[in-house]
């Protein structure tokens, strides 16, 4: 941040200048960006204040930016801004700026050479591109990390089932899994991706309501095949439809079967989880726009859900697809009590590598444009 705002301006209370440039001549360049997700100096955007006073005020800036309309008070002399202090590495207040007796000494920034001053704005929900979530509106991305945390390691338990099958297992097993993957790892994240949209938070609220979106869809599968079964009588095999095979189990008290998938079902299924990679691939794309846990999380997940795909077509696809979803279980686990712990804590905590640098460090975050 220090290179892109050039020399210190910042002075208190001082006099005498050199070379004065003329009222005419004096331009500074205001570099002002959003408190949220994913934003600092490197993606501002850029004002010219042309002749502002030779020794510059915190309110003189804040009303250069109200006339351009982004910001307002709130309250008596009250903005929503706060200044970048080169000399001090800090931002602070407009108001304590000035009753502090901080100054800016512009007197040699001209149109040849500007100075540069950063704002940073504070997330007023009625100024222009700023309908990002005020200050009270918490981070839920830790309960959604938990969600897939969670479900993931319920279906991994599923798979070493199918894999090494144990009756006294499986069906007590069924009854309690797909109620968890509907409610954990669908409707929790589907909750906290449409709370993530109030916070501006784009790539949170496109993973969640994603990830939610198709646990939902699979919890109500599991839901249906393991409370409404089809009732059979007598023998252990019976005929399905259009010849399927099916298995007797027992199951709340009664008998009944599920049908195994034929081959052509199986490449139905398979279209289905080609999907979830497109959508897994391109989140992780975005996620080195955030930092390396998220996309180590994403890339882990892309790998196993390409094993998804030919699970049902391949017992070693199956093995693989268990293994990498306990370790992807353990990630987001891991990312979760990071994330958690960063939040409570108000700092990091827990490093979790940002991609560039000067960057806030929250899984599952980057903002998005708004106001278009």
């Amino acid at each position: 941040m220090d290179a892109s705002l050039g020399s210190s301006l910042t002075r208190i209370r001082s006099t005498g200048s050199d070379a004065v440039v003329s009222d005419q001549k004096r331009v500074v360049a205001i570099k002002y960006f959003l408190d949220r997700p994913d934003m600092d100096i490197d993606k501002a955007s850029v004002l010219l204040f042309k002749r502002p006073p030779m020794i510059c005020r915190a309110s003189d800036v804040a009303a250069f930016l109200e006339r351009q309309g982004l910001i307002k008070r709130q309250g008596e002399g009250a903005f929503l801004a706060e200044v970048y202090l080169d000399r001090f590495k800090a931002f602070m207040s407009v108001e304590m700026c000035d009753k502090s007796g901080v100054e800016f000494d512009l007197s040699t920034s001209s149109t040849a050479d500007p100075a540069t001053l950063a704002v940073r704005l504070s997330g007023d929900p009625s100024a222009p591109g700023a309908a990002l979530a005020t200050i009270n509106q918490c981070n839920m991305s830790p309960a959604g990390l938990y969600g897939i945390s969670a479900i993931l390691g319920l279906q991994a338990m599923l798979l070493s089932h199918q894999l090494m099958p144990s009756q006294r297992v499986w069906t007590p097993y069924m009854q309690t899994w797909s109620c968890y993957a509907f409610f954990l790892g669908g409707l929790l994240s589907f909750i906290i991706g449409l709370l993530e949209v109030f916070r501006n938070n784009i790539f949170g609220a496109t993973a969640f309501l994603g990830f939610g979106a198709i646990w939902l869809a699979r919890g109500l599968e599991f839901i249906l095949q393991t409370y409404s079964p089809k009732r059979t009588k007598g023998a252990a095999n019976v005929e399905g439809p259009q010849g399927a095979t099916a298995i007797k189990i027992e199951l709340s008290g009664y008998d009944s079967y599920e049908i195994q998938q034929e081959s052509e079902q199986n490449w139905g299924l398979a279209i289905r989880e080609v999907y979830v990679v497109a959508f897994i691939a391109v989140l992780v794309v975005q996620s080195f726009r955030i930092n390396k846990a998220t996309t180590v999380f994403c890339v882990l997940y892309l790998i196993k859900a390409m094993f998804d795909v030919f699970e049902d077509l391949s017992t070693t696809c199956k093995w693989f697809s268990m293994v990498l979803s306990w370790i992807l279980s353990g990630v987001a686990f891991l990312l979760f009590a990071a994330e958690l712990t960063n939040e409570v804590y108000g700092k990091e905590v827990f490093n979790l590598q940002p991609w560039r640098q000067n960057q806030r460090t929250q899984a599952f975050a980057a903002a998005g444009n708004n106001g278009a």
